[in-house]
């Protein structure tokens, strides 16, 4: 999987994840899956993305490691999915989102296929842009 540029607004960089996560609003439970993880949020696939601005508790588990915080709906994608900012993380999913981040950084770096994209969005190697996501 490329990098995909990051929206110079961002605080820190999306990296790819997959994950089985669930999260909760006040009048529904979805399961749903992590596709990219940042500091501060990530983005769910879902066919029920829910209304941007939607609080929702949002739980992240693989691995025997559960992470857990109370979030808000940033944007959505019918259909597609939904991304998700945390504003209160657990004091105990801190440790687990640090290693998720750590471990996804350590497999891009090994991977030899990444490209390394410039601040116009378009790789280095072959000229195209990228979809900014």
């Amino acid at each position: 999987m490329a990098l995909t540029y990051e929206d110079p607004q961002r605080h820190t960089p999306r990296f790819p994840f997959l994950a089985k996560a669930k999260i909760m609003s006040a009048d529904s439970i979805e399961a749903t899956r992590v596709t990219e993880l940042s500091l501060y949020g990530c983005y769910l696939e879902t066919t029920a993305a829910l209304p941007r601005g939607t609080r929702v508790l949002l739980n992240i588990l693989i691995g025997g490691q559960c992470f857990e915080a109370t979030a808000s709906i940033l944007y959505s994608h019918p259909t597609l999915g939904m991304g998700v900012v945390c504003q209160e993380v657990k004091p105990t999913a801190d440790t687990a989102l640090q290693e998720w981040l750590q471990q996804s950084l350590d497999k891009q770096k090994a991977t030899s296929s990444i490209e390394f994209l410039n601040p116009t969005g378009k790789c280095c190697r072959m000229g195209r842009a990228h979809a900014r996501i």
